[in-house]
């Protein structure tokens, strides 16, 4: 048997020995980590640890999420505006458009009091909610149904 072993031993790459040792010793360590785990949940309890496990991946993603949104948002917005300038060559969507962007604004005004009012209040869930560039919207539907002059009362 030992003789087999020693050949076995001779065939076997040393990075794949020390992979072998080191997960060797993770195992070995498993039943230790698994205790700290349960003794942490029976000292915070689970409501208590979801919370700490969630503070840490909002911690880690929210940079990587800005970073991508401030990447990819001028881009998202030139590609839909550009969808938005195609659509109106179809006839009456401008007149639909037009019509329908007072009720819209004012819906979006409304989510977004109603999102800000509950973030302020007890309902955590309620940060974590987007709210609607209303004005920008505006502003973009404006400028392309061609009323400028529209914008300009609007800001002044």
């Amino acid at each position: 048997v030992e003789d087999v072993i020693s050949k076995a031993d001779g065939y076997v790459s040393p990075t794949l020995k020390s992979k072998t040792c080191q997960m060797y010793g993770a195992a070995k360590k498993a039943p230790e980590v698994a205790r700290s785990v349960v003794a942490d949940f029976r000292e915070v309890g689970v409501v208590g640890k979801a919370k700490e496990v969630g503070k840490t991946v909002y911690a880690i993603s929210e940079p990587r999420a800005k970073n991508l949104y401030n990447k990819y948002e001028p881009v998202a917005e030139q590609w839909s505006l550009m969808a938005w300038y195609k659509l109106l060559q179809f006839p009456m969507v401008a007149a639909i458009v037009e019509a329908l962007l007072p009720p819209s604004t004012y819906c979006f005004e409304k989510y977004n009091s109603g999102v800000k009012y509950l973030a302020k209040g007890e309902y955590r869930v309620a940060t974590y909610l987007p709210l609607v560039p209303a004005e920008k919207i505006k502003n973009s539907i404006y400028k392309g149904l061609g009323k400028e002059e529209y914008l300009l009362e609007i800001t002044q």
